[in-house]
């Protein structure tokens, strides 16, 4: 090593690389470099501002600010700190031994996940002490391991802003050298030798789209999207559409397979349907359950009974349910945990979005120096938010003990032990304090004498006296309006965080940067951080020390809506966006319930202990005195102990200009497509079963997006407040959203081969779809759903050869045409064919009894195409499908 001795209180040396130099003057954004360190109290020492992500190496330490520190004065260290991160052992730093100065490194940007450090060099001893979110050092660790080159030391993993390292005094020289110092986060998992199933880092999805009735168009990528977006050592495995199977969740005793499916992965995820059945296990009673299109294994409707105390024995840890309801009966959802951490749902009906599982893991998933992992349920939350909005949406999260809601994903964060599976369970929820207490529309009583609309998809009924009030209100003509561009970057990011610094004395001296997919500009210090999505400008204002305050039994001492309502003007004066048009529309709180009561044995709500975390003050936009619905139009701000700000979010509250006044539909003609149509009409379709519609209001107004997209054009919406039936089922309040303007693209796929009939494995399958747009204009995206391949064609004409080597045996295949038209707005169709066999029910190439039976055993019963008896692919099981077995019988 190349050393020399320094006049001063403490010796250093200066390494002869150039990377260890200072930088001579204040950079330019452009002139910011990727993982460079900083000289403390140089030129260059001013808050890092860049338009670029950073992404971190494997050594925590790298980028950052790096200095001496000495108790018996000034150190004149000339840049050689540096050394001690420059990658090069051949340099070092020299500190005096007796402990009176340290070496200290502040992070830039987030603070990072580390649990373990190693010093190259001739220390023998070290006090290692780690600046807390809070802003206190904190001692972390004395104790190390010899190594080869120095020294490793451990300690309890934790997101933190810097290190300082001291030397202990156990030295017989002056001076002892530090050449590198590194930290990692080694993830600790403490059940791992107590699993007979799983290892590594693995998630499972399974979706479903091609229900019989009210099928949906967006979980294939809802569930798909969520793989894309973890990390390259994660394992993947999915199933959808018939290839789902109920009985992957179900309890082996209950003659399900859950310990060789979802029980053999860490992360688990269903989207589809959610709604209820009495034909489940455990339960005798209505159950909510989630739903499949295949009733083969073993049955089409996987309730909570099915699951009873079998989820988590494995390797589960989180389950997420993007389906409608399913939360309605936590706690029989609660009473199918054993040793899986957090189960995650929905209280009310969700839409049918196909980003919301993309969202939930790009919160969980650390993408750089800028954008630092959020924990797993609080990502589900963000999710929601950003997907649905707040006032009429609830998601919710149950886990087994309230530590649970602090995990993060494994390689993120810290996760918990697996939990004793016990009878009570934590509950965390956005919402009134009552269960029965639901924000939104709530369902009516039939109409009588109504007008019906009856359509192959829905039966929709109206009052006259709506109806003819509807056509009289006076707006034949409505205007549209257009949105302007925001610029996003690093400079007006840095902006903000001034003025936060000024007005909220947050986000002071913030560092600025890009998240690693560049969707957002992150200011950060410390625990706070602004978030701004660069396409349209929406904004969350983060404080993570009370907005990750809620997974404690303390509860918090929080202000009245008054006093919130009036801080929550403050705030919002202090971000910037013009908001005179704001209407304050709810408010609420956060509630964790504790000691909650699984549904055990008949036990069913008792008492438990609800503790208020945060409060909630929500505004809605309206424009032009005109409601809006959708995430895009909404304005929160959350409060925690005292009234410390949690979160402020902001949706796309971009400024407007009038565009053109358009004609609106006639609502006659759009309730006469609903019911030909079914819910693919809706702007925010959902996920629930519906067979018939009651139109209770009728509203104009508009619709908001956000997540991101900008939204250039504005245009009027019918909002319909209904109560919706699945058959028998109970009824539900909802609040469906429809294009007053233009009418969604109508696609439709259909076989040009043969309609009906199997088609060879390795024989070409050619499709068509109809498409149907309000200018003639669209893009058409083909994919093979079996695979989940998106395909080159992007001609409205495909043919294709589906692969028959599949690790389950699929007598069908389903292709998807999604149609995107020139507002933007998505809708898809699907076309399953047979490829194998005709008559071959079971798959086993040949047609023998026992497809014999299965059309018997499901005679003139509903279906999905060629399952459950149904032989010619129409969905029915009947006398065409027997006459088709007997023709091409060969066993």
């Amino acid at each position: 090593m190349n050393t020399r001795k320094l006049t001063t209180f403490c010796a250093v040396v200066v390494a002869t690389s150039p990377a260890m130099l200072a930088m001579g003057k204040t950079p330019t954004a452009s002139e910011s470099k990727p993982l460079t360190n900083i000289l403390m109290g140089s030129r260059a020492d001013v808050p890092y501002r860049s338009d670029s992500p950073v992404t971190l190496s494997d050594n925590r330490l790298a980028f950052s600010r790096i200095g001496l520190r000495s108790s018996r004065g000034s150190v004149d260290a000339s840049g050689a700190e540096l050394s001690a991160l420059d990658d090069d052992k051949s340099s070092s730093v020299s500190l005096p031994s007796d402990g009176s100065a340290s070496l200290e490194i502040q992070f830039i940007g987030q603070p990072r996940w580390i649990n373990e450090v190693e010093i190259d060099g001739t220390l023998n001893g070290a006090v290692l002490e780690v600046l807390n979110t809070d802003g206190r050092w904190l001692t972390w660790s004395d104790r190390a391991d010899q190594t080869a080159d120095g020294l490793r030391f451990t300690g309890d993993a934790g997101r933190y802003m810097g290190l300082r390292i001291t030397p202990a005094g156990l030295s017989d020289t002056e001076l002892v050298d530090i050449a590198e110092a590194r930290a990692t986060f080694q993830q600790a998992d403490a059940d791992a030798t107590n699993r007979t199933e799983g290892d590594g880092k693995s998630y499972f999805y399974e979706w479903v789209e091609n229900y019989s009735s009210s099928p949906l168009s967006n979980t294939s990528e809802d569930a798909t999207g969520l793989a894309n977006k973890l990390p390259s050592d994660w394992s993947i495995y999915g199933y959808g559409n018939c290839l789902a199977w109920e009985e992957d969740f179900k309890r082996t005793e209950y003659g399900g397979t859950n310990n060789s499916y979802v029980d053999e992965h860490d992360l688990v995820f269903f989207s589809g349907h959610g709604s209820t059945t009495s034909s489940g296990e455990y339960y005798s009673d209505s159950t909510r359950c989630i739903t499949f299109s295949n009733s083969t294994h073993d049955d089409s409707r996987m309730s909570a009974g099915d699951a009873y105390d079998s989820w988590g024995d494995d390797d589960m840890e989180w389950l997420g349910l993007s389906a409608c309801q399913t939360m309605k009966q936590d706690g029989r959802w609660a009473a199918a945990m054993n040793g899986v951490h957090l189960v995650m749902g929905w209280q009310t009906n969700m839409y049918d979005v196909d980003d919301f599982g993309k969202i939930f893991a790009k919160r969980m998933v650390d993408s750089g120096a800028f954008d630092s992992a959020y924990p797993v349920m609080e990502s589900w939350f963000y999710a929601a938010e950003k997907t649905h909005g707040h006032v009429d949406r609830t998601a919710e999260v149950i886990g087994e003990t309230t530590a649970m809601g602090s995990d993060y994903l494994w390689g993120e964060g810290s996760v918990n032990s697996d939990p004793t599976d016990d009878t009570t369970y934590t509950r965390w929820s956005y919402g009134t304090r009552s269960r029965d207490e639901l924000t939104g529309h709530h369902a009516q009583n039939p109409i009588q004498n109504a007008i019906e609309y009856r359509g192959e998809a829905l039966t929709v009924s109206i009052n006259r006296d709506l109806l003819n009030a509807a056509n009289n209100d006076g707006r034949p003509h409505i205007t549209t309006w257009v949105t302007s561009f925001v610029d996003v970057n690093a400079q007006n990011t840095g902006a903000l965080s001034d003025n936060l610094c000024e007005r909220l004395g947050m986000l002071c001296q913030a560092d600025v940067g890009a998240s690693g997919d560049e969707l957002e500009m992150i200011a950060v210090s410390g625990d706070q951080e602004v978030r701004i999505w660069k396409e349209d400008g929406s904004l969350d204002v983060i404080d993570r020390a009370f907005y990750l305050d809620d997974a404690s039994n303390m509860a918090p001492r929080l202000i009245s809506h008054d006093e919130a309502r009036e801080k929550a003007t403050t705030i919002i004066g202090s971000l910037g966006i013009p908001m005179d048009d704001r209407v304050l529309v709810h408010e609420d709180f956060l509630w964790m319930d504790v000691d909650v009561q699984k549904e055990i044995d008949g036990n069913e709500d008792l008492a438990y202990d609800s503790i208020p975390i945060r409060t909630r003050t929500i505004y809605r936009r309206q424009i032009d005195g005109l409601p809006t619905w959708g995430p895009g139009g909404e304005a929160v701000i959350e409060l925690g102990h005292d009234g410390a700000l949690a979160k402020a979010s902001v949706q796309a509250w971009t400024p407007l200009e009038s565009g053109q006044e358009v004609q609106l539909i006639p609502v006659e003609s759009l309730l006469d497509e609903i019911s030909r149509r079914g819910s693919q009409l809706f702007i925010n379709n959902v996920r629930q079963p519906m067979t018939d519609i009651q139109i209770d209001q009728i509203e104009v107004g508009y619709w908001l997006e956000t997540r991101g997209q900008r939204q250039a054009q504005i245009l009027p919406c019918y909002g319909l407040s209904c109560t919706v039936r699945d058959g028998n089922n109970e009824p539900t309040g909802m609040h469906l959203v429809v294009n007053a303007a233009l009418p969604a693209p109508k696609v439709d796929v259909q076989i040009d081969n043969v309609e009906q009939g199997c088609h060879h494995p390795g024989e070409p399958v050619c499709f068509s779809a109809n498409v149907d747009t309000f200018d003639g204009q669209f893009q058409i995206q083909w994919i093979d759903q079996t695979t989940g391949k998106v395909l080159e064609s992007s001609d409205d004409l495909l043919c294709h050869v589906f692969s028959r080597d599949l690790e389950r045996s699929a007598r069908t295949a389903t292709i998807e045409a999604r149609v995107k038209d020139s507002m933007g707005t998505t809708r898809s169709s699907t076309a399953t064919v047979c490829i194998g066999v005709e008559g071959d029910i079971d798959g086993n190439e040949v047609v023998d009894i026992n497809d014999l039976l299965s059309i018997l055993n499901y005679w003139d019963s509903q279906g999905s195409p060629f399952s459950n008896g149904d032989v010619d692919g129409d969905g029915y099981s009947g006398i065409d499908d027997l006459l088709l077995i007997l023709a091409n019988w060969n066993g």
